[in-house]
């Protein structure tokens, strides 16, 4: 309970149902062990913290960029649901700290990995919003995520996607299309393959331990291939 109180005190909510908070700190691993039956691990809560934080960014976005800026609206939205900016957060705040894993994540080094960090944080807010609603929700958004991108320097970060995004739309009159080719290793440790189709001709393909950077990694060899840095 005193770790429960550290990482309320850290995260600024109080939960009215631990339980929330237990299962958005379970990773896959720690059931895996064989030892932990019974437990649910944080996969649904990532799930809906995603749709949350894309809904909440998404509002933000509206009040910060003209309705003809689509953009930078889409820039900054890819900037915010990143793993690598969503993991410098959940560090800060030493959610690693608090994670339930299994013996072998935890010896490779799985507090700190980013995929892992990124996928808790996102199920923290998930169980915000299951616990709270989504006014809570919104203010450890706001609070807690994106009032740290000037902080990091994120807003400088380079974005694969919008900037394909708007290339393609530009040259084409169409979107890049991203679909998972293949998916490999163990529930806690996969590794993602995403192929890139535009006009459905394959044009690239990126691999990452989220889809998110398998995506970013395929916008990438795309760019490049056109000659855009």
């Amino acid at each position: 309970m005193e770790d429960i109180a550290a990482l309320e005190n850290s995260l600024g909510y109080s939960f009215k149902s631990n339980s929330f908070l237990l299962r958005a700190l379970t990773h896959s691993s720690y059931l895996n062990d064989g030892t932990n039956e019974g437990t649910e691990y944080n996969e649904k809560l990532e799930f809906i913290g995603d749709s949350v934080l894309e809904l909440i960014v998404r509002e933000y976005s509206v009040g910060e960029f003209s309705d003809e800026d689509v953009g930078s609206i889409s820039k900054f939205k890819s900037m915010i649901v990143s793993d690598k900016f969503l993991s410098r957060v959940g560090k800060l705040i030493e959610l690693g700290n608090f994670l339930l894993l299994g013996k072998g994540e935890e010896i490779s080094g799985g507090r700190r990995r980013d995929s892992i960090v990124a996928a808790a944080l996102e199920a923290v807010i998930g169980a915000i919003y299951l616990d709270g609603g989504l006014e809570e929700a919104r203010t450890f958004v706001l609070e807690k995520i994106i009032k740290n991108l000037d902080s990091f320097g994120f807003l400088e970060m380079s974005d694969y996607k919008s900037k394909l995004q708007e290339v393609v739309q530009k040259e084409y009159g169409t979107f890049p299309v991203y679909i998972l080719a293949e998916q490999t290793g163990p529930v806690h440790d996969k590794t993602f393959r995403i192929s890139l189709e535009v006009n459905k001709n394959p044009v690239s393909h990126g691999i990452g331990k989220s889809i998110k950077e398998a995506e970013q990694m395929a916008a990438k060899e795309a760019l490049e291939k056109m000659g855009i840095k």
